[in-house]
């Protein structure tokens, strides 16, 4: 006598689901489209491998509008905004990267994540955007600051050349 092998299960919407040879054999790839009201698209891609649903991968849709919105109705946007809004969209913001801004040594934010530096990158090139610099004590308020010592905005003007890393506070504005 043969035993009977179970199927495997999943659960789509708290509602447990057995997982049926039809199911594997029509089902090979599901991309999974939740889209909130201004908010991001969460894009979860979902596949059979030997009879288990496996998660390949997690990606977050960047609401680039979004952040620059903000901007132009706040002004005066420092990097830990920034970075808090992306932790809100489910992407990370905290890394090992530094960013350089005009020039290197001059630093404009240290500890971030590729996520972050994208966003940052795309914010100085946009024409809607400007940066301006800014005290230091406006991140000390958003709850974070580089320890680094600091870039005189007159001597980044002339472009001196730091032969240290020197930290550069900025806002982002609307132009």
């Amino acid at each position: 006598m043969q035993r009977k092998r179970d199927n495997p299960t999943y659960s789509i919407g708290g509602r447990t689901q057995r997982l049926t040879e039809r199911r594997r054999v029509v089902v090979a790839e599901i991309n999974l489209i939740v889209a909130a009201v201004d908010g991001p698209r969460l894009i979860v891609h979902l596949g059979f491998q030997r009879d288990v649903l496996t998660l390949y991968g997690v990606r977050m849709a960047l609401d680039y509008d979004a952040i620059v919105k903000y901007i132009s109705a706040q002004g005066g946007v420092s990097i830990v905004e920034i970075a808090r809004m992306l932790d809100e969209q489910g992407i990370p913001s905290k890394g090992d990267l530094r960013l350089h801004w005009p020039y290197e040594p001059v630093v404009i934010w240290d500890g971030a994540s590729e996520g972050l530096l994208d966003v940052l990158r795309q914010l100085i090139a946009d024409e809607r955007i400007e940066l301006n610099n800014t005290q230091p004590l406006v991140y000390i308020i958003d709850g974070a600051a580089l320890t680094l010592p600091m870039a005189d905005i007159k001597s980044v003007e002339r472009k001196h050349p730091y032969k240290t890393a020197r930290w550069l506070p900025v806002v982002f504005n609307k132009r």
